[in-house]
C-alpha cells in the first residue's frame, strides 16, 4: 500500500543551508544521467533498451522530449537557485528541483555516483525480456564464499603495475564463477580507502544477462567495505543455519578469518601476504622468515609498504634486512633529523587513524605541504636544492645526479644513532621529488626506523606524492 505521508527527505533546504559558492561548485560538477524507467522517448541518453517505463515511476518526458543537454541545464539551474533538499548523501543534496520556461516542474534524484543520477551497479537486461532489471538472480553462498576467501586481499592489496590475472581473480566479481553471470564490479584498496567500480557488458549480444548500467566509480572507507563483507557473509550463514546446513566451506572460512582478525600477529601476517599478492597460506617459508625479520628490524607499517611495492612490481618477494642495510651504507648519506624542519601549525591536518578513511590521501599530503609553506613563509616561491636539503636535514650533495643510489626504492633508515637517506632516481628532479616525499612522510607522523618511498598505490605513498607535488610546485603559485 502506498504511504499517505510525505517523505521527509524531500524537503527543500532553508535559505543559507549552502553558500552561493558551494551551490555554484555543486552545479558545475553535477551531470544528468537519467533513467530509462522514467522515459517514453529515446532522446539522446544512450540507454539500452532506449526506454523502459514502469508504472511505479513518474515520467519526465510525457509532455515533450527533453534532451540530455537541456536536462543538465535544468539540473544546474535548480542547484544554483538553491532548489535542493536538505537531506544529503555525502556533500550532495539527494533531490534537486527545477522549473522550465513553460512553468513545468521537474525533480532529479541523486544516483550512486555522486554528481550523476539513477545509476545501478547490477542493472541490466535478461535475454528473454526487454525490460531493465535491478540485477540477475545469483547465488548468495558463492559470492559470500568468494568474498571471505579474498577478504584480506580485498582489504589490503593495492592495484599493481598493470592488471594481472592473479590480481583480477581476487578483486573482480566476474571471477566468482559457479555458472552465474556476475557483474563487472572491481574492488581495489589502498589500505585506507577502497574504490568500487562497475562497467556495463561490452558485447551487445552477450548471453543470459547483460549489465547496462552507466559506469560507476565510488570510493569509501576500507573499513566500511570490510564490515559490509562480514555482515553479508554472516547473513548467508544465518540462512544456512536456519536451513540446517552446517559445516560448509563458508562456515570454516568465517571461523578462520574471525580468529585471524582477533589475533594481532596473525592479522599482521595476513596483511603482509595480501600486500605481496598472496592468497592465505601461500607465502613461502623463506619469504615468511624474511618478513618476520624485517618487521622486527624496520617496523610493521613500513614493511607493509615494502610488501605493497613488491606486489606492485609482481615480485612477491620482500627486500631482506641485509639488502636494505647494505644499500643504506653504500648509497646513503647522513641525515640529521635534529636539524630538520618540524610542523608547528598542524591544525589543518586530518588526524591519523580511522578518520583518514574519510579523507583522500592527496588532501592529507596537500594540507601538510601548504602548512609547511605557510610556516616557512615561502609565498609560492620555488625551493632551491640547498633549502630543500635543509628542510629534510640532509646534505645538499644528496640531490646530485652523480651521487650513489639504491636500485629499488628511496628510503630513510635509522639505526642506533645513525640515520641515512638514500634516493633511487638518477635525475635531479626525481631526487628532489623523492626527498620531498620522505620529508612529508616524517611530517605526517610516520616514525618507524624505515621510511620508504615506493611506487605502490597505497594511501601512505599517495599522501607522500601529493605532499611533494604541492611543496615543490604549489597549485596556487
Amino acid at each position: 500500500m502506498k504511504y499517505q505521508g510525505n517523505n521527509p527527505k524531500r524537503r527543500i533546504a532553508k535559505l543559507g543551508f549552502f553558500t552561493e559558492r558551494e551551490l555554484d561548485g555543486l552545479a558545475s560538477a553535477a551531470r544528468y544521467e537519467g533513467s530509462a524507467h522514467h522515459k517514453t522517448r529515446p532522446a539522446d541518453y544512450g540507454f539500452e533498451p532506449a526506454v523502459a517505463p514502469r508504472h511505479s515511476k513518474s515520467l519526465c518526458d510525457d509532455r515533450r522530449v527533453i534532451r540530455r543537454e537541456e536536462a543538465t541545464q535544468l539540473l544546474r539551474s535548480g542547484i544554483r537557485l538553491g532548489m535542493v533538499s536538505s537531506y544529503l548523501e555525502g556533500d550532495w543534496p539527494k533531490y534537486v528541483w527545477a522549473v522550465d520556461d513553460a512553468g513545468e516542474a521537474y525533480e532529479a534524484k541523486l544516483g550512486h555516483d555522486r554528481r550523476r543520477y539513477h545509476g545501478c551497479l547490477t542493472e541490466g537486461v535478461a535475454h528473454d525480456a526487454n525490460d531493465l532489471l535491478p540485477g540477475p538472480n545469483v547465488s548468495g553462498y558463492h559470492i559470500a564464499e568468494w568474498l571471505m576467501w579474498n577478504s584480506w586481499r580485498l582489504r589490503w592489496e593495492a592495484r599493481p603495475d598493470g592488471l594481472r590475472r592473479e590480481w583480477t581473480l581476487a578483486h573482480s566479481l566476474s571471477s566468482v564463477g559457479a555458472g552465474y553471470v556476475w557483474p563487472n564490479i572491481e574492488i581495489s584498496s589502498d589500505g585506507v580507502r577502497t574504490s568500487i567500480s562497475s562497467s556495463p557488458t561490452i558485447d551487445p549480444t552477450a548471453g543470459l544477462y547483460r549489465y547496462v548500467g552507466a559506469p560507476i566509480f565510488e570510493v569509501v572507507a576500507a573499513s566500511e567495505v570490510e564490515d559490509a563483507i562480514r555482515s553479508f557473509a554472516k547473513a548467508v550463514l544465518i540462512l544456512l543455519d536456519g536451513a540446517g546446513v552446517a559445516d560448509t566451506n563458508l562456515h570454516w572460512l568465517w571461523r578462520d578469518v574471525e580468529r585471524e582478525r582477533s589475533d594481532p600477529e596473525a592479522a599482521r601476517l595476513r596483511r603482509l601476504e595480501a600486500r605481496l599478492g598472496y592468497d592465505p597460506d601461500e607465502i613461502a617459508a623463506a619469504d615468511f622468515r624474511a618478513a618476520v625479520d624485517a618487521v622486527r628490524e624496520f617496523g610493521g607499517d613500513s614493511v607493509e609498504e615494502l610488501a605493497a611495492d613488491a606486489g606492485w612490481q609482481g615480485t612477491t618477494t620482500l627486500p631482506s634486512v641485509k639488502e636494505v642495510t647494505v644499500a643504506a651504507e653504500r648509497a646513503g648519506m647522513d641525515l640529521h633529523l635534529q636539524d630538520a624542519v618540524s610542523l608547528h601549525d598542524n591544525e589543518d591536518l586530518p588526524a591519523r587513524g580511522a578518520v583518514w578513511g574519510d579523507v583522500p590521501a592527496w588532501r592529507v599530503g596537500v594540507a601538510a605541504a601548504r602548512s609547511l609553506r605557510r610556516q616557512d613563509a615561502m609565498d609560492g616561491q620555488p625551493i632551491c636544492n640547498k633549502r630543500l636539503a635543509e628542510l629534510a636535514g640532509a646534505p645538499t650533495a644528496v640531490l646530485d645526479e652523480t651521487a650513489a643510489r639504491p636500485s629499488s626504492l628511496s628510503f630513510v633508515l635509522a639505526a642506533d644513532d645513525d640515520t641515512r637517506v638514500a634516493l633511487r632516481s638518477k635525475w635531479e628532479t626525481g631526487r628532489r621529488f623523492d626527498l620531498a616525499r620522505l620529508l612529508g612522510d616524517r611530517l605526517l607522523g610516520h616514525a618507524e626506523p624505515l621510511s620508504p618511498a615506493t611506487r605502490a598505490y597505497t594511501y601512505r605513498q599517495k599522501a607522500q606524492r601529493a605532499f611533494a607535488a604541492e611543496l615543490l610546485c604549489p597549485y596556487e603559485a
